[in-house]
């Protein structure tokens, strides 16, 4: 059978991302899935090793990984010098970057800006690094600094201008919603939301906690609070400050505008959100009116907010009804949508949203 080249790289281009994916069955899936032969996949395996894309790994699931097209450490010291984020950009990222696609570029621009003035004006660190690494399908940049944490310096914001003590789950719920910042006169609050957003994958470690946001990836079990079972809990959870990790595919189409567009709008401003429940809550089952209420706050920012049940099997009507009764009650003109809820959770919001208390 002859393949044309569309299909050869469609095929390639499976072969790799389970690679990425650092998938077991590599040669069987890519067979079944393309009704080719495992020879045939083993071929491609071989020429894509001759050709500098992959290598053997010898740990883990997968015998293959994606092979770095290049890696670039960056150190900066806010407190010795006047750091300026599009000039770091600029300077150092830019030219890593530059022959990528005009949207990609444009995404990376913004979401790095962002990512280190944050680092830059609110972590108070000494010290800031960044790694960029590419591979074949993807650009990764981290951000990491020794300063106060991002979900403790949340806490600390909430406490002195509230006077309500949070805990750090609690501040990190807060950024899943946006808007939220700790220097009103100069931030919006919205860059991470909107960065989150524009990326395939989005993580900002912390306090032994995991912020995340994947594009793709509907059940990540990144809603575990606490890093015990990471493998990254050996390198980063007795670390100070915080890690943000990002990643984008070199070909997305994704353009920022359209990002924007989707909770944003040049009348309105910013006024839309969408929470995913899975990541925004640690517990698998949401029950309490105590974490409707976490889960609700800042709702009261937005002119709608969608709740995204992926990956969410059942609820308590108590959860329910705290947030389509008793807060829907107390802010009417505020629309909360559902999407990607199963049957059971359709079921129990439908029946306490029915019953006349």
């Amino acid at each position: 059978m002859s393949l044309t080249n569309k299909e050869r790289e469609r095929i390639k281009r499976h072969i790799l991302e389970q690679i990425y994916y650092s998938s077991p069955t590599i040669v069987k899936s890519t067979a079944e899935t393309y009704n080719i032969s495992r020879t045939t996949v083993n071929r491609y395996l071989e020429k894509m090793e001759n050709e500098g894309i992959i290598e053997k790994c010898e740990d883990g699931p997968c015998k293959w990984k994606l092979k770095e097209i290049r890696q670039q450490y960056f150190a900066y010291f806010p407190q010795k010098n006047n750091l300026e984020e599009d000039r770091i950009f600029e300077a150092d990222i830019l030219p890593l970057v530059k022959g990528l696609p005009e949207n990609v570029v444009k995404i990376w621009e913004y979401v790095f800006c962002e990512i280190m003035n944050n680092a830059i004006e609110h972590a108070k660190a000494e010290h800031i690094g960044v790694l960029v690494k590419e591979n074949i399908l993807y650009t990764h940049i981290s951000i990491g600094d020794n300063g106060i944490g991002i979900f403790e310096n949340i806490r600390e914001y909430i406490l002195n201008t509230t006077q309500t003590d949070i805990t750090l789950d609690e501040a990190m719920s807060i950024l899943f919603v946006g808007k939220m910042t700790t220097n009103r006169e100069s931030h919006s609050g919205e860059g991470i939301f909107f960065s989150s957003r524009s990326l395939d994958r989005f993580y900002i470690y912390s306090s032994n906690r995991i912020f995340a946001h994947e594009a793709y990836d509907k059940n990540i079990s990144v809603d575990i609070r606490t890093i015990e079972d990471s493998e990254s809990k050996d390198a980063i959870a007795n670390e100070k400050g915080t890690f943000v990790v990002m990643e984008l595919w070199n070909q997305s189409k994704r353009q920022l505008k359209e990002v924007f567009d989707m909770f944003s709008s040049d009348e309105k401003g910013f006024y839309k959100t969408q929470i995913s429940i899975k990541s925004a809550i640690p517990s698998a089952f949401p029950v309490s009116r105590s974490q409707a209420r976490r889960l609700c706050r800042g709702f009261d920012k937005f002119e709608e907010v969608e709740l995204d049940c992926s990956g969410v099997d059942d609820v308590g009507r108590a959860f329910v009804h705290e947030i389509f009764c008793v807060f829907l009650g107390k802010h009417p003109e505020i629309s909360i949508r559902i999407k990607n809820a199963n049957s059971t959770v359709e079921g129990v919001i439908r029946s306490v949203k029915n019953t006349v208390i």
